[in-house]
């Protein structure tokens, strides 16, 4: 064999070594891109995605630094966040770019082109503005793709270079690709963002609705009154939780709580139009709570409101010899304590059907004195009832709370209760109203 052949034979061999080398970078860089799409499915804000894409992504594809640029129409602005390699000083300088920006990242994310820019001439050629972009960079070949999800233009992904280039097809085919994931990722982010954005500002509506409906309550002479409304840690931050005192036309005082079934904005719509019902009824009657509660289930009944509720009603008024009395009924609610002077806890247990099931069912009516220095505890299920443990449990614990809380005003009596029968992890609505007679 001649010495040309072995010299071909040689450099045969040393091309098929080579192609064996670039097919297995290949094949590395395609499995390292996956590991980054996983990431990328696994991204919940754009912060997260930027994350992914310039710690991750982009060092896969070869670059040396890079950005994400996202849209704002509405601002009419693009952001864009700027890889570390780059520099603080960078990301200051170009973080937030106008509308018709030439820089690269901007005007791809605006107009939705691809561009490539293998050097500084041709950059400058670009735009001049780019002249600061590669004295800062130090960053000489720059590419800017659209990030794109069917007809709707996101923003851009940029990615840099220390050293011209030649942009290769299968290079750009590959930054094609990993633009596309870094879009949908994008897009799926952006529309979960509205979806809590849009739950938010339901709940910040129907919380204040709300807010707006639990006033504060009416205080007569010679009773302290207190209430406190706190919602479920876990849910919307409304609900159907709810309290009320008022001073009837006759000058009895009306006292209420109540629970509307569910923990959203329709539950606090049925709460509002109970509470709103019960107030119309007792305002100028005389009834007793017991007929007052009877008209509330008909009310409900005849105007449709479809709904189940649970209320105790209780009315505090006074005879000839001025002696306090507390008359009360309980609709399917849990039971009021009535703590005595000398710190004794009384259970005034007595529960008829709850609203919202038969209105002609009968509801009976109790009758308590109310000492000078006394304390009336409602409140609604959510203070007393815990998953593991059941409602009397959770009543016992309260008896022991308010009998050791003596000497305290309402207000303070209203914060040691939630204090004391309440954690972080509150998965119910609670209404507490607390009545405290002079002594």
């Amino acid at each position: 064999m001649t010495d040309q052949g072995v010299t071909g034979a040689e450099e045969l061999q040393r091309e098929l070594a080579g192609l064996r080398i670039a097919e297995r970078r290949a094949e590395e860089r395609l499995q390292r891109l996956a590991a980054v799409a996983l990431d990328l499915l696994g991204a919940e804000t754009v912060e997260d995605l930027t994350a992914v894409v310039i710690g991750r992504g982009l060092p896969v594809l070869g670059a040396d630094g890079g950005a994400v640029a996202v849209r704002d129409e509405k601002a009419r602005v693009v952001r864009l966040a700027v890889s570390e390699e780059l520099g603080q000083e960078v990301q200051i300088a170009y973080g937030e770019q106008p509308w018709d920006s030439p820089l690269p990242g901007a005007w791809v994310a605006v107009h939705g082109e691809q561009l490539l820019l293998p050097n500084e001439a041709a950059g400058l050629a670009w735009a001049p503005e780019t002249a600061p972009v590669f004295a800062t960079t130090q960053r000489y070949a720059w590419a800017a793709l659209p990030l794109r999800v069917g007809n709707r233009l996101l923003g851009s992904l940029v990615a840099s270079w220390v050293e011209e280039r030649e942009f290769a097809e299968d290079e750009v085919d590959l930054l094609r690709a990993f633009a596309a994931l870094c879009a949908q990722a994008l897009d799926r982010i952006q529309h979960l963002e509205a979806q809590w954005e849009a739950v938010r500002a339901v709940q910040r509506l129907a919380e204040g609705l709300q807010r707006a409906l639990l006033t504060r309550p009416a205080t007569p002479d010679a009773l302290e009154i207190a209430v406190r409304y706190q919602p479920a840690a876990q849910q919307a931050q409304v609900g159907g939780d709810w309290y009320d005192a008022f001073i009837t036309a006759a000058g009895a005082t009306l006292l209420a709580v109540g629970d509307v079934s569910g923990h959203d904005t329709e539950a606090a719509a049925a709460m509002g139009q109970l509470r709103s019902l019960l107030r119309g009824l007792a305002y100028d009657s005389d009834d007793g709570p017991a007929r007052l509660l009877t008209r509330l289930d008909r009310a409900m009944r005849g105007l449709e409101v479809e709904t189940l509720a649970t209320v105790v009603l209780a009315r505090v008024e006074e005879d000839a010899d001025s002696t306090r009395w507390l008359r009360w009924s309980a609709a399917g609610h849990p039971p009021p304590l009535l703590r005595q002077p000398d710190g004794r806890v009384e259970v005034l247990d007595s529960v008829d059907l709850l609203l919202g099931l038969d209105p002609e069912s009968p509801r009976s009516e109790h009758r308590v004195r109310l000492p000078p220095g006394s304390v009336l505890l409602l409140y609604t299920d959510g203070l007393v009832e815990r998953r593991g443990s059941d409602l009397d449990a959770g009543v016992r614990r309260l008896v022991e709370v308010l009998g050791a809380e003596l000497d305290r005003s309402a207000e303070e009596l209203c914060d040691a209760v939630l204090a004391a029968m309440t954690d972080l992890a509150n998965d119910d609505d609670i209404a507490v109203l607390v009545l405290r007679t002079a002594a």
